[in-house]
Parts: structure tokens; sequence; C-alpha cells
């Protein structure tokens, strides 16, 4: 027997009266189906509602071939009960999800973009579209949308045949059904969907687009609607503040030709950075290799840099280890801690991370590594220079 889904009509209705068919203990919790719900199963983007079942919080609402099993805390009895759903979060999922079908809309009737995507959740929701859209664009979509709720057009949801469906100037793609729910926008959008919405799109409220993001080759765009856009718009006063003075500017205008200038030096800086740290790397190359000493087949350079740096350090040896051959016993140190880089060629050698372990483990630390490569670190104020100078010649007597 399948659910009752008593939201599909009405999704106002906030409390009702049912009866509970079972109850059965789940790893989830205690399932229990009734013949009909006002409870909506999570599913299609949507989050499930929140309320009580014959008193018992409902935890999550799921929904297989048709059935709906609500999730409860503990069991209730089957027979007659009354079910309660949370007004608050029935409405903040009705002015996200009509909002997300006027905004997809908008996304469709201005530059021809599909939504692949639509999901509310908290704080933000989000589409996904095939392309990166430009901010201007950004902003029309936005207005477009504005202007929709603004205009309050009536919302009417009804069900047909797939057969009829077809026949329709659907947006989207439609599951298959053996009814078809479409959810219209009166003179503007008709869309198929099985959520909740509001009855007319003037109960959105606004929306406010509040951010973008590539992700996994789509251009997601995140937005809310309703009193969450009341509440966004408010929370972004006093970050955006702070931005114009940290940057001295007194308008929105100024802050984002300031903040371009900011990353327009920045992106000179990083490249800058970027040659001096070439020429550094090759500088520190050049003399680890002229200071190297011969040691049995090869070469051998062992040497503490006070506040180096492990990661160029480790740029150093595998430029070294691969183009000259060199074996590296490098220290970094700072004042607490101490890092340590062993580094030498492929082939017949010491047994560079066993080395390091011994080493580590003698002076309080921890690392380890492969023969040819290993990394640790050590606290500053252990023995470890006495250590790393045994090590060394250690290397150098037995010619490896």
């Amino acid at each position: 027997m399948e659910t009752r889904k008593l939201y599909d009509d009405d999704p106002y209705l906030l409390e009702t009266d049912c009866r509970v068919l079972s109850c059965e203990k789940t790893a989830a919790g205690w399932a229990a189906v009734t013949d009909q719900t006002i409870f909506f199963a999570r599913g299609g983007g949507q989050p499930c509602d929140r309320g009580t079942l014959a008193g018992v919080p409902v935890l999550d609402t799921v929904e297989e071939d048709g059935v709906l099993r609500h999730i409860l805390e503990r069991p209730v009895p089957p027979g007659p009960a009354k079910m309660e759903i949370e007004w608050e979060t029935r409405r903040d999922h009705m002015q996200q999800h009509l909002g997300q079908h006027i905004l997809s809309a908008a996304f469709q009737e201005l530059y021809g973009d599909p939504s692949v995507i639509a999901r509310i959740e908290s704080p933000y929701c989000h589409v996904e579209l095939e392309r990166p859209l430009s901010e201007e664009e950004l902003v029309r979509v936005q207005d477009r949308a504005n202007a929709v709720i603004a205009e309050d057009r009536a919302v009417r949801c009804f069900f047909v045949s797939p057969e009829e469906s077809r026949a329709l100037p659907v947006r989207g793609h439609i599951s298959p059904h053996a009814r078809v729910r479409l959810v219209e926008i009166a003179d503007y959008d008709l869309n198929g969907c099985g959520g909740t919405h509001c009855r007319s799109t003037g109960e959105v409220g606004a929306i406010l687009l509040c951010g973008v993001k590539e992700v996994r080759g789509s251009f997601r765009v995140y937005y809310v609607c309703g009193e969450r856009a009341a509440r966004e718009a408010h929370d972004r006063t006093r970050p955006l503040l702070a931005l114009q003075r940290a940057f001295g500017a007194e308008s929105l205008a100024a802050l984002e030709e300031k903040a371009a200038a900011a990353l327009a030096r920045r992106d000179a800086l990083e490249e800058q950075t970027r040659v001096l740290g070439e020429r550094l790397l090759e500088s520190d190359a050049g003399r680890f290799a002229a200071l190297a000493r011969p040691c049995g087949a090869g070469r051998l350079f062992a040497g503490v840099i006070e506040n180096g740096d492990i990661r160029h350090l480790r740029a150093v040896c595998d430029r070294l280890t691969a183009e000259s051959g060199v074996t590296l016993l490098l220290a970094a140190a700072g004042e607490r801690q101490v890092g340590l880089l062993f580094a030498r060629p492929k082939g017949n050698g010491p047994d560079l991370g066993r080395a390091l372990r011994e080493l580590t483990a003698a002076c309080g630390g921890k690392g380890g590594g492969s023969p040819v490569l290993a990394q640790g670190m050590v606290p500053a104020d252990s023995a470890w220079r006495e250590a790393f100078a045994g090590l060394e010649a250690s290397l150098r007597e037995t010619g490896k």
C-alpha cells in the first residue's frame, strides 16, 4: 500500500490524523509506516521535514516504492495517531525550492543554461550549471528572478500522465513515473517536481546570490531565499564595512577597484617570489654541490641550515641527487624543532630511512622514509647535533 502524500495537494497542512500501519526496528531507528503523511521524504535535492508522530520526534523520512518510512527515536504502537510538522522548516524549504525553480528558469530564459543539479542545504542552497557565468550575467539573472518574485505570480501543482507531459513545454528532465507532478509558475515556468512550494512567487520574498565555485567541471551558484536572504543581507554588512575600512574604500565600487589592484600586486609578488625562489634553488644547489666532499664512489654534503625551509631543501635535494649524484644530510634548525632531510641518488648506498629512524628515535623525534629519501623532526633542545655529526662521520668512515 502506498502512503498518501497530503503535501502534494496542500503543503500548508501542518497537522493531521493518520493510522500507523507498522513500526519496525532498523539500523537508523524505528521506522513507522502510516496510511497518509504530511512529512516530505528527503529526495530531489530537498531535505525532509521536522516534527512528531504520536508525540515522538521524527528524525528522518525516506521513501521506497511509494512507501514512506518515518524514522523515529522510539517505537509507536499501530493504530490511530497524530502527526505534526514544524512550520518554520516547511516554510523555509518551500521558499528555497520555489526560489530554485525561479532561478533555474531565469538561467534558462536569459542564457539558455540548464541547471544540472539543485540542492537545498544549509547555510546556502545551490544550483550547478554546465558553464561559468560572468558577474554581470549573474546579476542579471538575480534581477530577473526577483522581478518574477515581485510580480507575485500564481503557482500551481498538478498531475498528468507521462504522455501528457511530453506534449507540454516542460523545462528540464522528467523522471519516469506513473503520474508526473508538474509545478507551474503562471506565464513563466513549467517543471516536473515532487517538492513542496509556495502558492505564489511573492511568498519567496527575495533571492540573493551568495557565491560561486567550480566543482567537478560544473559551475555552482550559491543562493538563499526568503528569511535566509534577509539574514544573509544583514550579516554581510559588517564584513563589507570591515573590508572597506581595511582597503580605505568609501564605497563598494571603490572597494572593488582597490581589491582588484591588490590582487594584481599579489600576482606580481607571487611571480617575483617564484623567480627569486628559482634563483635561490640554483644558488643553494650549486653551493651544496661545491661543498660536497668525496665519500666512497660518490660525494656527500652534510649541513645545518638555520631557519631553513624544508620544502626548499627538498627541491634542492631533488635537483642534486638527480643531476649531480650528491648524497645530502640536511638539518633545518628552528627555535623549537629541527627538520631533517636525508637524500641520495638511486642505486647502491646507505639506507637513509633506517638511519633517520634511528637518529630521531634517539633524540625523541619521529620520521621515516625509503633508503633513498627520508624526512623527520626532532626537538631543538635534544642532542641532535651530536647525533647528526655522528651519522656524517659514520657514512664517511664506511665510505658509503
